[in-house]
This record gives structure tokens, C-alpha cells and sequence, in this order.
């Protein structure tokens, strides 16, 4: 019986669980499992952090099937980075305008004035 079942948690890998390197694994599903192993030892994850994990290993194992076939995975890479910023609790401050710089700040405020639509100039002559 393993130390997690010991502990009243289930296994985080499921009957799969990995111990070490194994056969068929790549080098990108070998470094996230060890990574969630790592976020899992620190802080025990939740049933929905857990679905997530096993998320993170399917991109993984993606991300180096495509490498292998030479495949574009710059898509799954930034869900990878994504999902794993969520299971370590790294916010994702994407949508925090504080990152943004004072002039790219002011330029978004330009397009947010309200127009006058009566006051815009008739082009068209009238029609007789």
C-alpha cells in the first residue's frame, strides 16, 4: 500500500504512477510529471486539481508526439504553461492592468471617449 493511500488520498497517477523515466515516456511528459509530482508534495491537490494534472500529462505527451513528427505545438506548449501556472497557484495577470505601460494605458482610454453622432459632417449632397 503506497503513502498517499496510507494517508487517506488517492494516488495522484492513478494505477499508472510512475516511479521513474519510463518506456514510451518523452522528455517534456517525463519534466511535468515530475513538476506536478513536486506541486503535489508541497500542497496535496484536489480532485479538480488532479483532473488537471492528468490534462497537463495528455499535453505532454502530445507536445512530444508532435515534436517526434515534427509537428507545430506552440498552441499546446501555451496550454501546458497555462494549466501548470493554475496547479502552482500562479495567477495569471494577463487581464491586471498594471502591466501595462502609462502610454498603452492612455491609447485604450482614446478609443472609450463617446462620439457625437448629430455633429458628424454629411458628405453626400442632398438629392434634389
Amino acid at each position: 500500500m503506497s503513502t498517499e493511500t496510507e494517508a487517506g488520498t488517492l494516488p495522484l497517477w492513478g494505477e499508472d504512477r510512475p516511479n521513474s523515466h519510463q518506456y514510451g515516456e518523452g522528455p517534456t511528459e517525463t519534466a511535468v510529471r515530475e513538476a506536478v509530482e513536486a506541486i503535489n508534495a508541497e500542497k496535496p491537490l484536489d480532485a479538480s486539481q488532479r483532473a488537471r494534472a492528468q490534462i497537463c500529462r495528455s499535453l505532454a505527451k502530445n507536445i512530444d508526439a508532435g515534436n517526434t513528427k515534427g509537428r507545430a505545438v506552440a498552441n499546446e506548449a501555451q496550454q501546458l504553461d497555462t494549466m501548470l501556472d493554475a496547479l502552482r497557484g500562479v495567477a495569471d495577470t494577463a487581464s491586471d492592468s498594471e502591466g501595462i505601460p502609462e502610454d498603452v494605458r492612455q491609447l485604450f482610454e482614446l478609443g472609450t471617449v463617446p462620439t457625437r453622432h448629430d455633429a458628424a459632417e454629411v458628405r453626400d449632397p442632398e438629392m434634389p
